[in-house]
């Protein structure tokens, strides 16, 4: 049996494709924890001028979503470094070459290493994606039901901090 879906964030709709929304993820400025000039309040989009980021490449889920709130915002970001690995950004903040845009659930290393402001109006759209006009085999279905379920457990369980479950 062949399994065809992915999750996805703020994925672009497209004809052919089933869009399943499940929750909404805030964004959070990551900074090192040493940081004494680091916020301690909630920060909006247009005060992330003045933090050199270390950020996703463009065309990544998590950079879309963050170029298209910033548009939208009518303000500009200060990129220092671009990367695909969350490591190398957690890296980078740690040692005080960047600041970061994330959501908590990425975090790998322990997040009591670091700061947070969260980033008024910055939230990831977390989804299921899968291809409609393949067939939705039962394993498919099933797997499916068991995401939403556990993102239905999660969500409000405040696993994710800033997180706000949709109606799966």
């Amino acid at each position: 049996a062949e399994i065809d879906f992915a999750f996805m964030i703020d994925p672009d709709p497209q004809k052919g494709l089933k869009i399943i929304p499940l929750f909404y993820e805030q964004l959070h400025l990551m900074g090192p924890i040493d940081d004494r000039e680091f916020p301690k309040y909630p920060i909006s989009l247009t005060d992330l001028k003045n933090f050199p980021l270390a950020i996703y490449p463009k065309l990544t889920g998590p950079r879309k979503a963050i170029d298209k709130a910033i548009l939208q915002g009518r303000t500009t970001l200060n990129i220092r470094y671009e990367t695909n690995y969350h490591a190398t950004i957690e890296d980078f903040v740690s040692r005080g070459l960047a600041y970061a845009l994330v959501a908590k659930s990425a975090i790998t290393n322990d997040p009591n290493k670091f700061s947070f402001a969260s980033v008024k109006n910055l939230k990831l759209l977390r989804t299921i994606v899968y291809m409609q006009a393949r067939l939705r085999t039962a394993a498919v279905a099933k797997l499916v039901d068991i995401a939403k379920s556990e993102v239905a457990n999660i969500v409000p369980g405040r696993i994710f901090e800033g997180c706000t479950l949709l109606d799966v």
